[in-house]
């Protein structure tokens, strides 16, 4: 056979963070926020699925707030390689009560998501889905990076995710027994972004 060479064309980065934080204070302070249920009809299909009501919360954890941005500085300079800057524009916690969800999503209107664990409880899963499926399917030898159509990732303690806002993902059903506590947030550019007739300035801080 001759040599053959398989290029992984316009490949999606999710990147995972292991930050060096008090996560069990911060998992305590998370528990005492105020949360309102998301109604099934809302957006997407969730389940016993709670946002908090404060959309800048990352403002009241200021050691969070700083290795949140070195890590995003992190994704956008050394991982996409931009000649960019990024800013946190909204922060919320999130708490799924056991047997809950949300189902398949994206986060309109920004650049970057991202998403920190404090502590999750057992059989914690993100999972993320191909947006352009097979138009053909078959039964897999082995699950790849060429033939799978998602991916599930179990996140640890103190973990920190960050992809592209396009990415659509999703939360596993909570099967333990108590509620999973994280915080989202979303990501625009700051300042100049682009070049020539792309070139557009995005206020410092979202102003």
């Amino acid at each position: 056979m001759n040599q053959i060479n398989v290029v992984p064309l316009f490949a999606t980065p999710v990147a995972m963070f292991t930050l060096e934080l008090d996560n069990d204070k911060i998992l305590k302070s998370f528990k005492k926020l105020s949360y309102t249920l998301v109604k099934e009809e809302d957006a997407f299909l969730n389940k016993h699925t709670y946002i908090g009501t404060d959309y800048t919360i990352v403002n009241k954890f200021p050691k969070l707030k700083v290795s949140l941005q070195e890590s995003l500085d992190y994704y956008i300079k050394h991982i996409l390689q931009f000649k960019a800057d990024g800013q946190i524009i909204k922060s919320w916690a999130t708490k799924t009560s056991p047997g809950g969800y949300s189902n398949t999503h994206r986060h309109a209107n920004s650049w970057l998501t991202g998403c920190y664990y404090p502590f999750p409880e057992e059989n914690t899963q993100v999972e993320f889905l191909r947006e352009t499926p097979f138009e053909y399917d078959t039964e897999r030898t082995t699950n790849n990076l060429w033939n799978s159509y998602r991916y599930r990732i179990m996140t640890l303690p103190n973990q920190l995710l960050i992809w592209p806002s396009y990415l659509l993902h999703r939360i596993r059903t909570n099967t333990g027994k108590q509620d999973r506590h994280s915080m989202a947030f979303t990501v625009l550019p700051k300042g100049p972004f682009g070049k020539h007739d792309a070139l557009i300035n995005f206020s410092p801080d979202n102003k």
